[in-house]
Formats: C-alpha cells, structure tokens, sequence
C-alpha cells in the first residue's frame, strides 16, 4: 500500500501543501471551510501523519507532555481538562503519563518524553529533578514544575499554597470547638503534603488555648486509605471532648466519612471532617463535605499559559494560587 503524503492531501482538498502543513501544525489558524476540506481529504485517503519525524526533521513536535504522579485522583481530571482546553486553542496536543509515585518510573518516562522531543513538559516530581530539567533546557525544551513553589532557574512553576490551605482547615475546627486535631494522610515527602501538615502545625501551635495534634499516615491518598485509617480513628475519638479530622484530600476524606459512619460515629455531632481539594464528589457525599478549594481547571490553563511564555522565550515565573475554605454539613457546628 502506497504512503499518502501531505501532497496527496492537498491534492483532493484542492490547497497548497503548505496550507495543509499550516492545517496540521496550526488548525486555528486555517479558515474552517478550507479545514473541512483538508479534513475530509485526511479521512478519505487515510494520511496519518507521523510526528516523531517531524519532531526530527522540524524541532517542533506540538506536543506536550504531562507526567504526573497520581492521575486516579478528581482534582486531576478538572486540571487536566484546563491544560487540554488551552493547549488545544494553541494548537497542541497533550501526551499525560502517570509515574504512580514511583521514582524509577519517573525516571523512564522523562526519557521516554526527550526521545519524543515533545516540544514542552508539565512536570509534578516525585523526587528533585533538577538534572533532568537541566537536560530538557539544553535541548530546548522549556519546563513548568507543579505544586512547587520553586526550581531550577531554567523552570517555570505553578503552586497552591497549600500551607494556607492548612491553615485554612486546622483554623475552622478549632473555632468550631474541636480539642483533638487528627491529620489523616501522606506521605510527607509529598511537597504539597508536607505543606498542608505544616499549615495545620502553625495554627494549632497560634491557639490560644491548649489543642492536640496527631497524624495518621497513609501510604496512598485514596478512599480506601481512608476507611482503613477510620478503623484506627474510630478508637482514638471515642476519648476526645470533640475531635476535628483534617484529611490531605477529599478521598480520604470520603473514606474516612464513611467509615465512621459505619461505626456508628455521627458526623459532625461527633466529630467534624474537613477534607481538601472540593472536587465534584465532597458536595454529594452522604454528609457533605467542607473541604479547602483548589483551583482546578484554571490551575491546568495556567499551567500552560506558564509553559507557552517559556516556548515563546519569555523568562521563567513562578505562580501560586490561594486556596478557599468551603464549609458544609460535616462541619455543621461551625458559627
């Protein structure tokens, strides 16, 4: 079977090859009549184009890559979404690749991503990259570190302050009335992580009144991770005047909601949980859930944003997001 080539397409669809290259390169750029031509052309004679070539023969592949560390998490499917949307208008595709919070396949996937000679990359480490980061700017290819407020000099970054964040939710159970703080996950090499446990740390340690604090590590950030930590805090707060949970994430937030409850433990008129994130499902749970606001789908189209002014030679930025507190049911008692 003989190759279509970008010639034959312009052929049918009747244009340039140079307004098909321009079609393909850069769709929002071409009149929409002449790119449902080109389209149909595409379709009717079944021309795949082959961007690894291109990237070698161009330096331009179009393509962005994504790694993260925990895609199964909501919050990630709305910043995702934001990073598609803005990526699209600029006529760029998305690649997303999950390390699972393994360094070692981190390590691959970063060089899976320079053999693509992907044109930018959208980073969140699990472990410091800065050798990497290094490589990709001597090649070229421009870097926005995520949930990090800062980098190598060659990188742009794009952060929530998630020590006010909390702040935020260790400050509202104290003024509910909660005397026994719980802060539920992990693990705290997680910068963000870290960063919320810190928050929670500083407004217990500014109370005026005598306050306790505990953490309850979790390996992952799921609802299961947080049933399985409900069994523990099932015992612990039986013992407490009343006991507020800060949860590291609307998951095992969730988890840890259902698993009291299904020990017979009420919330809130028991204990009061604050998870973190405000994804779709902590407004639907079965007691909905106050939780700390993170942008999400802004984060995402600011993130490329940030990676854009890199690409188009701009010097490196660093932004960071304010989170908000929601309050719902689970902490009801609030004034």
């Amino acid at each position: 079977m003989a190759i279509v080539k970008v010639r034959d397409v312009a052929r049918m669809a009747g244009v340039s090859a140079g307004t098909v290259s321009n079609y393909l390169n850069h769709p929002h750029k071409v009149a929409a009549p002449t790119g449902r031509r080109i389209e149909q052309a595409i379709a009717d004679l079944g021309y795949v184009t082959n961007p690894t070539a291109r990237a070698l023969r161009t330096g331009d592949s179009r393509i962005i890559g994504h790694l993260t560390y925990e895609v199964g998490d909501p919050f990630f499917s709305s910043f995702s979404r934001g990073v598609q949307d803005a990526a699209t208008a600029a006529g760029y595709e998305v690649v997303i690749a999950n390390s699972d919070g393994s360094a070692e396949r981190e390590t691959q996937l970063l060089r899976f991503f320079g053999a693509q000679k992907v044109s930018g990359l959208l980073l969140s480490p699990v472990v410091d990259r800065s050798s990497e980061i290094a490589a990709f700017a001597r090649s070229h290819t421009p870097v926005v570190l995520l949930d990090k407020h800062r980098g190598p000099a060659e990188c742009s970054t794009v952060s929530v302050d998630d020590t006010e964040g909390g702040m935020l939710a260790a400050e509202h159970l104290l003024r509910i009335g909660c005397t026994h703080l719980y802060f539920v996950g992990g693990p705290l090499d997680i910068d963000a992580v870290q960063d919320r446990w810190n928050g929670a740390r500083r407004a217990v340690d500014a109370a005026a009144t005598e306050v306790r604090l505990t953490q309850l590590p979790t390996a992952q950030r799921s609802i299961r991770a947080g049933r399985e930590a409900a069994e523990q805090l099932a015992s612990l707060v039986a013992g407490d005047e009343y006991a507020g949970i800060f949860a590291v994430n609307d998951l095992v937030a969730i988890g840890v909601l259902h698993g009291l409850l299904q020990r017979g433990i009420r919330v809130p008129e028991d204990v009061a949980i604050v998870g973190y994130d405000d994804i779709d499902f902590a407004e639907d749970a079965v007691v909905p859930l106050s939780t700390i606001r993170r942008p999400g789908a802004r984060f995402g189209r600011e993130a490329f944003d940030r990676l854009e002014d890199l690409l188009e030679g701009k010097p490196p930025t660093s932004t960071t997001f304010t989170p908000e507190l929601i309050v719902r049911s689970s902490t009801s008692r609030a004034p």
